[in-house]
């Protein structure tokens, strides 16, 4: 695990993966969403933003990160964020090719323009596939990676998004601890 970071998720979640220590984590299969929101010091339009896209990851048991800092320096105030939960996979998982190109669709439907699809090593020795994209979402452009895990009988996915340059570095940092549990 890099210096500074912290592990966040259980085998509740399906996953862990490490964060930079400073970010507030939340495991969506126990933490109180609503007092851990009053955490993050948002208010108005945008807590209830994060808290109609976190109840949508609760179903999933989640994990969510996210750095509170950020949102300061972002003109959006867009706070940088992580979420993760792992998918049962019905038979075999589809081989990367064909996963990238299903992911692509995904996104493109929703209106983002992908910019780079491929395998990448990560920490455990595996592989993962990373989507990296920009979409955007009511006037700012997200600029999002999304990272595929697969391990026996699940897929695990991680998504990072922030609406500033010059994270990619950070967000292929964080995803290569993703481990599924």
């Amino acid at each position: 695990m890099p210096a500074g970071f912290k592990r966040v998720g259980s085998d509740a979640n399906g996953l862990t993966v490490a964060v930079p220590q400073k970010w507030l984590a939340l495991d969506l299969t126990k933490d109180d969403l609503d007092q851990t929101l009053k955490q993050t010091g948002l208010s108005g339009e945008a807590l209830e933003q994060a808290r109609r896209s976190l109840r949508a990851l609760v179903a999933n048991r989640a994990i969510w990160a996210s750095d509170q800092a950020s949102a300061e320096s972002s003109p959006n105030k867009f706070a940088t964020n992580l979420n993760g939960f792992c998918q049962d996979d019905a038979g075999s998982p589809p081989p990367a090719d064909q996963l990238i190109a299903d992911v692509k669709g995904q996104l493109e439907q929703l209106g983002a323009k992908v910019n780079e699809a491929g395998e990448v090593p990560i920490d455990n020795g595996g592989k993962a596939v990373r989507v990296v994209y920009r979409l955007p979402s009511h006037g700012i452009e997200i600029r999002g990676t999304q990272y595929y895990v697969q391990s026996p009988g699940k897929t695990c996915i991680v998504t990072l998004s922030t609406d500033r340059d010059g994270q990619q570095a950070l967000f292929d940092q964080i995803a290569r601890t993703t481990q599924p549990t």
